[in-house]
């Protein structure tokens, strides 16, 4: 992981650690998370140390969002079931809670409130 050292539009970049995240969410210089395929991490010095949460049942992360430092979920699925995992104190808290019989999760919106998911075309799902 790299980042612009200096506030000059990316001049000036500086190595900060090996990690490799497919989503990453920073609030300020040194709180952020990330994730990899089914870990979740956080950092409180700017992504130079991460911190593996320990979240039991964690599927493939489809969606990451971070309202505030403190309050986020995270959407999972193991390509017939999806779970929402919610944070109320920056990560380190779980809880879950299990959508039901899904193929994928397609959006995953909490501002709105609103998770959609892509289901079968036959008839009554």
């Amino acid at each position: 992981m790299i980042r612009t050292i200096y506030r000059d539009a990316g001049r000036h970049w500086e190595d900060l650690s090996d990690a490799i995240l497919q989503k990453v969410r920073f609030f300020d210089d040194k709180r952020g998370y990330g994730a990899e395929v089914t870990t979740f991490l956080r950092t409180d010095d700017g992504g130079r140390h991460w911190t593996e949460a320990q979240i039991p049942h964690l599927r493939f992360i489809n969606r990451m969002v971070f309202l505030t430092p403190d309050v986020g979920w995270i959407a999972c699925a193991d390509g017939k079931d999806v779970w929402v995992f919610r944070t109320l104190d920056g990560g380190h808290d779980w809880k879950e809670s299990r959508i039901g019989a899904r193929k994928a999760c397609q959006m995953f919106e909490i501002s709105s409130s609103w998770i959609g998911t892509e289901v079968g075309s036959s008839p009554g799902i």
